[in-house]
């Protein structure tokens, strides 16, 4: 490493054909990944060097060079538990961390490898990042409960952002935790530990199989006697879609205060997209959003979001590079979801939050970086609550809380569960089949029957 002076950047060369502790270059630009995101660092990749007289070529970084205190470069330990604890990390051994939310551990947190700046700030300049197993991270927080630890961190006075407002989108442009698309970092809620464990459910026949309800006509109707054990078949799951269907719908001049298109995709095309998923409302639900009427338009600022529902003005924003129509309305379902469950009947609001307070011990378990897959994280931000929202793909957006939004609405339940109705009855059939790989409970049934409440008939035919 040296110092670059007319950049104030310090410069490493890897050794030839190597990439750090006991690692391939994958395992290495993850670990320059983590430390970035974890420790607020700006390490670059510069790109690789072959020198004179080597055969194997040399990786090249670069991060900001911070000059020292002369008096008191380094911190001492006290000093970095403190500032480990504050970046999340709990300690194990004298230079060892675990993460408490995340696998990665952190070794040789020594005090020469850290400097105290002359500012007075501690920066880490070669600490060892590493993931582990579920098995080996349970020993580590095991480790961590026996030993004293430092208070957390205060993360409610946080500063907010524009991109922090109320405004709830589609997941798939989302970028993952992951600069190189690798395995990221699990949670800490795939840990066994007593604080982490999920609150026992009850029988799905208990909570939503009651007789001479809405739902057990239904149920009846398709030939669903038990719900714990029903394996729903690709005929039934299109039964289903049929039967939510009104005779007459509501006329959508009554939802709809306005459709704006563009030349992606014309203001007929989104009308009819809208039509059908007004065909789902029975006259209670129609007459409540009467009351709210949604207007749709496209906007050229929106970047990476399919569309965004916006409850301040009521209205959809749609992104017209956009060109995939079967996409479009996927995501339009979703967000006229986010309408209908803030603007719709307050039972149904209501009936959200009875299912998620009881699947997340009463929104008090700490918010977590959410999986959009097994294995990889969605962004920093979206973060959530703790329990079995993770679909038939491993997908736990269901569960995700916003920072201006209470916890309490559970405001993607609904959205992620009801746009279902717009895929293939097979597609249908496999996610209302599907049990966690944690519980074994067949959680995403749960939540999609529930979100159904205010879509099904209050008397219905026989």
């Amino acid at each position: 490493m040296y110092h670059h002076r007319p950049s104030n950047l310090a410069i490493k060369l890897t050794r030839p054909g190597e990439f750090g502790w006991g690692g391939n270059i994958q395992t290495y630009l993850r670990r320059l990944a983590w430390t970035n995101i974890l420790f607020d660092d700006d390490v670059a990749v510069a790109g690789l060097t072959q020198l004179p007289g080597e055969s194997l070529p040399r990786l090249v970084t670069t991060q900001p060079w911070y000059d020292a205190q002369e008096a008191s470069p380094h911190p001492n330990a006290a000093e970095i538990q403190t500032y480990m604890r504050a970046k999340g990390f709990l300690k194990v051994a004298d230079e060892g961390y675990v993460h408490e939310h995340l696998d990665i551990y952190a070794s040789d947190a020594k005090p020469d490898n850290f400097i105290r700046t002359i500012s007075g700030m501690i920066r880490p300049i070669d600490l060892i990042l590493g993931q582990t197993d579920e098995q080996e991270y349970r020993r580590l927080r095991d480790l961590a409960e026996d030993l004293p630890q430092m208070p957390g961190p205060d993360r409610r006075s946080e500063e907010t952002g524009l991109g922090d407002r109320l405004q709830f989108s589609q997941t798939e442009l989302e970028t993952q935790h992951t600069s190189d698309g690798s395995r990221a970092p699990k949670s800490a809620r795939r840990a066994s530990s007593s604080q982490q464990t999920t609150p026992p459910q009850p029988s799905l026949n208990e909570t939503l199989g009651a007789p001479g309800t809405p739902l057990r006509s239904l149920l009846d109707k398709l030939g669903v006697r038990d719900l714990d054990t029903h394996v729903f078949t690709e005929v039934q799951a299109q039964q289903l879609v049929t039967l939510l269907k009104q005779d007459t719908p509501p006329k959508l001049d009554t939802l709809v205060r306005g459709i704006t298109g563009d030349n992606t995709h014309s203001s007929e095309q989104i009308r009819t997209i809208v039509e059908e998923f007004a065909s789902f409302m029975p006259p209670a639900l129609a007459r409540q959003l009467a009351k709210h009427p949604v207007a749709i338009a496209f906007d050229q600022k929106l970047a990476k979001k399919v569309a965004v529902y916006r409850p301040e003005d009521n209205s959809i924003a749609v992104n017209p590079k956009i060109t995939d129509l079967s996409k479009l309305r996927r995501t339009l379902f979703h967000e006229l979801v986010h309408w209908a469950h803030l603007k719709g009947p307050s039972s149904f609001r209501e009936r959200v939050t009875a299912l998620a307070s009881r699947r997340t011990s009463g929104f008090t378990e700490p918010q977590l970086i959410l999986y959009k897959a097994p294995g990889l994280l969605y962004d920093l931000e979206v973060r959530g609550m703790r329990d079995d929202w993770a679909d038939i793909n491993g997908d736990e957006y269901a569960g995700r809380v916003y920072r201006r939004a209470a916890a309490s609405l559970a405001v993607e339940v609904p959205t992620v569960h009801l746009e279902k109705l717009t895929y293939h009855s097979s597609e249908l059939a496999d996610y209302l089949n599907h049990r966690s790989n944690r519980t074994g409970h067949r959680s995403w049934r749960e939540a999609f029957l529930t979100c159904l409440d205010p879509f099904l008939p209050s008397n219905p035919q026989p």
